[in-house]
């Protein structure tokens, strides 16, 4: 399983797709937009925000997707902090334009995103699955009876 590591202010000041009236509604666009892809695929989410003491909640989780706010520390470091410490990192997708993180995750062998390439990626897997043929029931049932087909034949055939 992948874990996505995301700059999140980072993601918000390198794309317009997140400009907002206000700091918490461009959040709200960031979150929205990997919430739509979170629920299409297996990968987690950890989007990191910037946040002092004082701010209202320190994180929030939903299935997927984790909202840190950094709070006495950096975003910066906070991320890197979740880098040093995950036991996989290659299992890790850093995603910022931050030089300094992508250098840090880079040394710890993570994979890196930039913020353009993150939402290319997530916006092709939204098309990959609007192109995917509606089926109907009929058709879902005989594809199932035919891959319990395919299957008892090599069950029957590797000694099952």
């Amino acid at each position: 399983m992948l874990y996505f590591i995301i700059d999140g202010y980072n993601l918000i000041k390198r794309n317009h797709k997140f400009d907002g009236d206000t700091l918490p509604k461009s959040r709200r666009k960031v979150l929205l937009f990997i919430r739509r892809y979170a629920d299409l695929r297996k990968e987690r989410f950890i989007v990191v925000f910037d946040g002092k003491e004082g701010v209202a909640y320190s994180h929030t989780e939903n299935e997927g997707i984790k909202v840190k706010f950094s709070q006495a520390e950096t975003a910066d470091d906070y991320i890197k902090k979740i880098v040093s410490r995950h036991r996989h990192s290659n299992q890790l997708v850093v995603v910022s334009d931050d030089k300094d993180i992508v250098e840090f995750a880079r040394r710890k062998r993570a994979r890196i995103f930039s913020t353009r390439k993150f939402i290319l990626e997530m916006e092709k897997k939204d098309r990959a699955e609007k192109e995917l043929p509606e089926i109907n029931l009929k058709e879902a049932n005989q594809i199932t009876e035919e891959l319990q087909r395919i299957l008892e034949r090599k069950y029957n055939r590797y000694g099952g």
